[in-house]
C-alpha cells in the first residue's frame, strides 16, 4: 500500500493557499476549500514559513474610507431627498444620514414632508396626498355623516 501524495505538494495549490490565508482566510476556510484538514493547512503553511494567526484575530480588510465634502453635503441638503443626496455621491443613504448627523444637520418637518412629497410625485407621478385626504374625508363623512 502506498502512502498518498501530499497535499500541498503542487507549486499552484501552494501559492493559492498562501493567498488565500494571507488574504484574510482562516485555517478553516482554506481548510474547507482545499478538501483538507485545518492541521493539513497550518502544517503547509508553517513549511513555507508563514506565521499562523492567533485565534480571533480580525484580518477582514477595514472599510474604505468615503469621501464627501462638507460644504457641498451641506449645499445639497436643503434641496434634495436623502435618497438622492446618496445617488448623487454615489454611497448609501445610511452614510448620508450618519454624515448629516456628524454635521449637525437637521430638517424641519415641513421640509422633509416637501421634499418626500416631490420625490414621491416623481417617482409615481401621482399626487398621493390629495387621494389620502379624499378618502380620508369619504371615510369620516360614511362613518360620521361628515368629513
Amino acid at each position: 500500500m502506498s502512502k498518498n501524495k501530499p497535499m500541498f505538494s503542487d507549486d499552484q495549490k501552494v501559492k493559492e493557499l498562501i493567498e488565500m490565508y494571507t488574504g484574510g482566510a482562516s485555517l478553516r476556510d482554506c481548510a474547507a476549500h482545499f478538501g483538507c484538514s485545518a492541521p493539513t493547512v497550518s502544517a503547509a503553511l508553517k513549511s513555507n514559513n508563514i506565521q499562523i494567526h492567533k485565534i480571533g484575530t480580525n484580518l477582514k480588510p477595514k472599510k474604505k474610507i468615503i469621501s464627501i465634502p462638507e460644504d457641498e453635503l451641506k449645499s445639497v441638503w436643503e434641496s434634495m431627498s436623502q435618497e438622492k443626496i446618496a445617488e448623487y455621491f454615489g454611497v448609501s443613504v445610511d452614510t448620508i444620514v450618519d454624515r448629516g448627523k456628524a454635521l449637525g444637520l437637521t430638517r424641519d418637518h415641513e421640509l422633509r414632508n416637501k421634499i418626500r412629497h416631490e420625490t414621491n410625485v416623481s417617482r409615481y407621478g401621482k399626487d398621493y396626498r390629495k387621494s389620502a385626504d379624499r378618502i380620508y374625508v369619504e371615510k369620516m363623512i360614511e362613518l360620521y355623516g361628515r368629513g
